[in-house]
């Protein structure tokens, strides 16, 4: 019995003590320009008439894009985000401007009490598409574990990020206008 005893005291039961906390191994971290794009994949708020009813990035960019577009830009949108709507008077000003050259926007809607304001989303040549994240799934992939709103990510032709920014400070209109411009130039 002493035996035992001390066999059980020398040892630290495991039930005692608060767990033990170990590191996330897949803890997300935001996407960096120069990397591949995460994949984009959801149902669309929006479909167009006849038209498919869900988004995938692959299809538009990367090695099997089956519809290549040589650049995209992705606009992460929710309600609550105080700077979202400047975000989205600015993917339809560039959406506008350079889709004669092919340029394809998307917004990933967070979500939020308040829909999408349709008139910032029609533009000249058809409606931007409107993939719905409400989960966050897609936005975590991108932007890490807690997603900084606003955010613009363009993606090139062959599927890698080639910028990604906040919106709507002068600067980051000129890297993401950059990135478009070398994206469509290639």
């Amino acid at each position: 019995m002493t035996l035992l005893l001390c066999t059980l005291l020398a040892v630290q039961p495991r039930f005692l003590g608060p767990p033990e906390k170990r590191p996330d191994a897949g803890s997300a971290r935001p996407v960096q320009a120069g990397e591949l794009a995460p994949p984009l994949v959801g149902e669309l708020e929006n479909p167009p008439d006849g038209g498919a009813r869900t988004f995938d990035l692959s299809a538009i960019v990367g090695p099997g894009a089956a519809e290549p577009a040589p650049a995209v830009l992705i606009a992460f949108f929710a309600s609550w985000c105080a700077g979202c709507a400047d975000e989205l008077r600015l993917v339809r000003q560039l959406a506008s401007e350079y889709r004669s050259r092919g340029l394809r926007a998307v917004v990933v809607d967070l979500g939020g009490d308040d829909p999408l304001p349709a008139s910032l989303l029609d533009g000249e040549g058809g409606a931007i598409l409107v993939v719905n994240d409400r989960s966050q799934v897609a936005a975590r992939r991108w932007l890490g574990a807690k997603p900084e709103l606003p955010a613009l990510v363009v993606v090139g032709r062959n599927g890698e990020v080639r910028a990604i920014a906040g919106c709507c400070a002068a600067d980051a209109v000129a890297s993401v206008r950059a990135a478009i411009d070398g994206a469509l130039a290639r």
